[in-house]
């Protein structure tokens, strides 16, 4: 799911991916996956999200072939 925000006041646009998932836990190929998401949508910023037994939220940014990872549970 892609999620559009804008601001009006500064003119600022940004996209990010939402990944929805209701598993036990998170794995690498969730962070794989969306890390391939980011890369094929050119989307800097992307958001995976667990409804499962234990909720997660990680944020993965990708900007110029790096990518960095911050995670709160």
């Amino acid at each position: 799911m892609i999620i559009y925000l804008q601001n009006q006041h500064n003119q600022c646009s940004i996209f990010i991916d939402v990944e929805l998932k209701a598993v036990e836990s998170l794995c690498e190929e969730h962070e794989y996956q969306l890390i391939n998401y980011l890369k094929a949508t050119e989307i800097e910023v992307g958001l995976l999200l667990n409804f499962g037994k234990n909720p997660e939220l990680k944020r993965k940014v990708f900007s110029n072939n790096i990518i960095t990872n911050q995670i709160k549970s």
